[in-house]
């Protein structure tokens, strides 16, 4: 998660500028081409939040046992 909560310093000058750039240039006003941006960075952290989420639930079981012990790897 750090990757992506870091790259959100940098949304208006790098990730992003077309759909800002673009939606100025079709008669939008700023304020509106920046809520764009913000939601969709909004919606980029919550699909890496979710995706995380669901990665550890699922993988927990090989790590752990039923008594939530931590399995250590055989070598």
């Amino acid at each position: 998660m750090i990757p992506i909560l870091d790259s959100t310093k940098t949304v208006g000058l790098i990730q992003l500028p077309g759909a800002m750039t673009g939606m100025i240039l079709a008669g939008a006003a700023p304020l509106e081409a920046n809520q764009l941006q913000m939601i969709v960075m909004v919606m980029l952290i919550g699909a890496a939040a979710f995706t995380d989420l669901g990665a550890a639930f699922f993988s927990y079981r090989q790590f752990f046992t039923r008594s939530h012990q931590l399995v250590l790897p055989e070598g």
